[in-house]
């Protein structure tokens, strides 16, 4: 099957030989054969997957490299393999370098990754993963053929990797983490998504879901929590999250729990010596009330999970060191005989000698048989996921001429779950913390070098004449303490920006800003942040909560090249640049999507179709609204959001929208004393065709009655400029308006750097799209005509209404019955769709359309109309159950991303027969909402919220399965009467219901 690693790069797993592959040939010759371990150092991306497929297929494993160490650090690494070639794209940096000459002429690769892994011995060494060593040597360890096999193989841990899993590989490739996340997917016949940047960030998994299917992550538990901190919304489309690495913090499982109920989280623990997992556990809201911490579960893949004390095995509750037993275990560090006795040993096992690693972590297991993690014996931390022994940092520290006497110590930074590295020392004489810096970072990888450091006067010592650990903690945490009063009382004056350069609102605002986001502190805009302390991690929050602020997208990479305020200050101005509110001076044009030049051609071909485009939001206001000020925040909501304000082409060729400077927004304000003839006013004036050559493409009404402190508030907005997704940004930025305009202090509007917003797509090539179209076309010719009962008799053309209103536990249902079937609320609403379609019709062949986000970084806070519209095709078997339902839908969905590139009327058109040409472009349509809901939150007021149908539905048929968070669900069904019977639809909503809900025989007893 195709797997894609990144735009316009893919992989096709496949099992075979290396026939004439020039690459492996050349590896073979050059000595790569069984029992041979080949370092590796290239960037992440397609070409380290190319040439580790070649190592593997050739019996050998390999060592992969981080082109970010420095020079020392690889040669030794390098020296200990002894090997007959290190496969680079620096050959320069290391002895017996080569360059493949044809890596770099791929546009696509044919991979044949092996099935698993050849006829390899299972005791062959697969990879060996290089770590912080307590010596001062980093230390290699080793794994096996065998042991990734059983991690890998079906059903050997809760995460599950099959044929449909989508996974980001965004590990550093020495992790054994990078293994699980490349090799997981492609062993099992899934998909594979490389993103770029040294860190994931929330923007690429939202393009990787919408744009490529994503559905599975793994993230270490920092980056887990700022994720959460910054945009918990970015997991929404995915099935299941494993993290871990670090221990988790409740208070951010509980609120990823609590925003997507319907995904799978996992705790997994385990290390590297077990390769990869030892233990995993499904996270549950249950587990976030523990007051010992979330639980690390229970052993995988033939894992023995053991709490000893020395040799006797602990009881229920007990705390001891966790030792593993089991087949995966490493054979031991590489070219270290000594370490790997101290770490490897025998203990009793049901009356055996079996062998164990002593992993030097605390445990104790409940009385439910799962484990929990307490803490470390010795003194190793876990940063960012990298395991850190203190002493290699400290010898190699300790060799600076100036340094007398050093310990470094791992802090928990205030007011965060994070952990840093704090190097204390004193000194022979002056030398400044920046000296010992860099001399740290020509030596190690940027994840030892401590973020703080502390001088001392004198470093205070055991009776022995050791270092006293404890007390140099201690001295550490007042110092940290001092400097973080410090930072809050000094404000914004270190970082006061000189005449000139970017925005002056930037500059002003920036220093604050990143203090607060990365928890250090410059003397100037441009002192390295990275010297100061900060990480990658500090980094990209510092990165989003900046684009948030300012608006624009700036990426982690970028800021990394040169790490400074005045570098992020310009990265800003450059894609965010703050406007006067009376609007930009000159126009803009830009490109119509697919989606929204087929919402034009259904208005122009079918002008009653006028209406059937229209977004409807309406609140009954409790309270006294003024509604003055609410005038000038619906103003300032229109200039701040062009795609409101652009014109759009209502004749052919409906190819590009508009932005003029706005003119004044359509606000109608009504009185009406009669509550029933307010609402049919209000109707008719949100419902009134919108002009959209001259714009705008929105209004927004008020209707107040004889008491002053009831009123109805509408708006109405074209689909063409307007979404799902748009509706909680138009009531929050409504709201945050009229407060302004009521309190006195009116805002100033900022723009974004886009006069469109724009989706996102994948850039896609001329063969590519050609390839796409063959594809489509394979799925959908000769698709059956798929109609749903007629009504009897003629019904006008109108828009009928079935709603189904979901209680609670039927809201819960749909989360843990998708969550049972390792899916979202999404496919097992596809399958459900599919499941009454067959109940009510008797098709096992239905064509649905159906919408898919398509919001990035810079996005996320603009109204648009930024989604895709899906051709599916659910072929079903006459006995078919929910399971296979379930899977043809996750089938679908996934062939559906494959080839959205193709535009939406193409796909129409393979659907779309002689018999069809008086029908709407698509006449069903599927859709689940789960985005925030539309809180309109004027002072003094209470609002609430509903949807009213259109005059006429834009399908045949809708049916939406909307999820709010935190809010029971409802299905809602929009039809048109002229088209199906009501009946009908009854029978269909009740059936889908049913299958969503669990209630059906076998859905009920959901799982694999």
């Amino acid at each position: 099957m195709d797997t894609q690693l990144a735009p316009g790069k893919m992989i096709r797993v496949a099992a075979g030989g290396i026939g004439s592959d020039p690459i492996a040939q050349e590896l073979a010759a050059r000595g790569v054969s069984p029992g041979v371990l080949i370092p590796v150092l290239l960037p992440r991306g397609l070409e380290l997957a190319v040439i580790l497929c070649r190592i593997l297929r050739l019996g050998a494993g390999y060592v992969a490299l981080d082109e970010r160490w420095p020079d020392e650090r690889v040669r030794r690494i390098c020296s200990v393999l002894d090997a007959p070639v290190v496969v680079t794209d620096q050959p320069w940096r290391v002895e017996r370098g080569w360059c493949p000459p044809e890596l770099y002429a791929l546009d696509s690769a044919t991979l044949r990754v092996p099935a698993p892994f050849g006829s390899v011995a299972p005791d062959a060494v697969f990879a060996a993963f290089f770590t912080s060593g307590s010596t001062g040597e980093p230390k290699g360890v080793a794994t096996t053929y065998r042991a990734v096999r059983a991690l890998l193989a079906p059903g050997a841990m809760p995460l599950r990797l099959d044929s449909a899993t989508v996974m980001t590989v965004a590990a550093p490739p020495p992790w054994d983490a990078f293994a699980l996340e490349l090799w997981g997917p492609l062993c099992n016949g899934g998909s594979c998504l490389l993103p770029a940047g040294e860190q994931l960030s929330p923007g690429q998994v939202r393009e990787g879901v919408a744009r490529d299917g994503l559905n599975t992550v793994w993230l270490t538990s920092s980056l887990f929590n700022l994720f959460v901190e910054e945009d918990v919304g970015a997991f929404t489309g995915l099935s299941q999250v494993a993290t871990g690495g670090e221990r988790l913090s409740v208070d951010h499982v509980r609120e990823f729990l609590r925003a997507h109920p319907g995904i799978r989280l996992f705790n997994g623990y385990g290390p590297v010596e077990n390769c990869i997992f030892s233990t995993m556990h499904a996270v549950t809201p249950d587990d976030c009330d523990l007051s010992t911490g979330i639980p690390i579960g229970t052993g995988v893949a033939g894992t023995g999970v053991h709490v000893l004390d020395g040799d006797r095995r602990c009881g229920p509750g007990e705390i001891g060191e966790i030792c593993l037993t089991g087949d995966r275990l490493s054979p031991g560090y590489l070219g270290d005989p000594e370490s790997t006795r101290r770490a490897f040993g025998w203990i009793d096992v049901a009356g055996r000698p079996t062998r164990c690693y002593r992993t030097g972590d605390l445990g104790w297991q409940d009385e439910r048989g799962r484990f929990h993690y307490h803490g470390r014996l010795d003194r190793q931390v876990k940063i960012l996921g990298h395991r850190i022994e203190p002493a290699e940092i400290e010898r190699c520290l300790a060799e600076h001429p100036g340094v007398d006497q050093c310990a470094v110590i791992g802090l928990t930074r205030p007011g965060d779950a994070g952990t840093e590295l704090v190097a204390c020392y004193r000194s022979r004489g002056h030398v400044a913390d920046d000296e010992l810096r860099a001399y740290l970072r020509n030596r190690l990888p940027a994840y030892l070098v401590p973020a703080r450091w502390l001088r001392l006067d004198q470093v205070p010592l055991l009776d022995n004449g050791k270092i006293d650990l404890a007390m140099v903690r201690s001295k550490a945490e007042s110092a940290m303490r001092r400097h973080t009063v410090a930072a809050s009382i000094e404000g914004s004056s270190a970082g006061r920006p000189s005449a000139g350069g970017p925005a002056e609102q930037i500059m002003t605002e920036l220093p604050a800003l990143v203090r607060e986001a990365t928890g250090v502190e410059v003397a100037s805009l441009d002192d390295s942040l990275v010297d100061a302390g900060a990480d990658s991690l500090a980094l990209l929050r510092l990165c989003l909560r900046a684009a948030h602020r300012f608006g624009g997208d700036v990426a982690v990479a970028d800021l990394l090249a040169r790490p400074t305020t005045r570098t992020l200050a310009e990265l800003l101005d450059q894609g965010a640049t703050p406007c006067q509110p009376t609007g930009p001076a000159g126009s803009a044009e830009r490109p119509l999507t697919p989606t929204q030049a087929a919402f034009l051609v259904t208005e122009a071909v079918e002008p009653a179709n006028r209406q059937a485009w229209h977004c409807t939001l309406v609140w009954r206001v409790t309270g006294t609204v003024d509604a003055a000020a609410l005038r000038r925040a619906i103003g300032w909501v229109h200039r701040r959001h062009p795609a409101l304000h652009a014109r759009y082409p209502t004749e052919p060729p409906f190819e590009q929208a508009r932005t003029d400077p706005p003119t004044e927004p359509e606000f109608h304000l009504l009185r009406c004393p009669d509550d029933p003839i307010a609402a049919a006013r209000l109707d008719a004036v949100l419902n009134d065709p919108f002009d959209l050559d001259r714009g705008p493409a929105w209004r927004a009404a008020l209707v107040t009655g004889a008491e002053p402190d009831r009123a109805l508030f509408g708006l109405a907005v074209h689909h063409v400029a307007f979404d799902g997704w748009s509706e909680h940004i138009v009531a929050r930025d409504l709201t945050a308006a009229y407060r302004s305009e009521v309190a006195g202090t009116p805002r100033e509007t900022r723009w974004y750097a886009d006069p469109l917003p724009w989706p996102i797509t994948a850039p896609v090539d001329g063969a590519r799209l050609r390839s796409r179209r063959r594809d489509l076309a394979a799925e959908l010719l000769g698709t059956p005509p798929f109609r749903l009962p007629a009504p009897v008799g003629r019904g006008d053309d109108s828009t009928g209404v079935v709603v189904q209103q979901l209680d609670v536990d039927q809201t819960r249902r749909c989360h843990t019955v998708a969550a049972a079937w390792h899916s979202t609320p999404f496919v097992v609403g596809l399958a459900g769709y599919a499941a009454a379609a067959r109940q009510l019709t008797g098709a096992d062949d239905v064509p649905i359309a159906v919408p898919v986000a398509q919001r990035g970084v810079a996005s996320q806070h603009a109204v648009g109309c930024l989604l895709n519209l899906l051709c599916l095709r659910m072929r079903m078997s006459s006995g078919d159950r929910s399971a296979a339902l379930v899977d043809a839908a996750r089938n679908a969905l996934h062939r559906g991303l494959r080839t959205q590139a193709v535009p939406f009327p193409e796909a129409v058109g393979l659907l779309r027969s002689r018999a069809d040409l008086g029908r709407p472009v698509v006449p069903y349509l599927f859709a689940v909402q789960q985005n925030e809901p539309p809180v309109l939150d004027l002072p003094g007021c209470r609002a609430e919220l509903s949807r009213p149908a259109p005059h006429r539905a834009g399908f045949e048929f809708q049916l939406e399965l909307r999820l709010p968070a935190g809010s029971p669900g409802e299905v809602v069904a929009l039809y048109r009467r002229s088209a199906v019977d009501r009946e009908a639809i009854t029978r269909f909503v009740a059936g889908f219901v049913a299958f969503v809900t669990g209630a059906t025989d076998d859905a009920s007893q959901a799982g694999p």
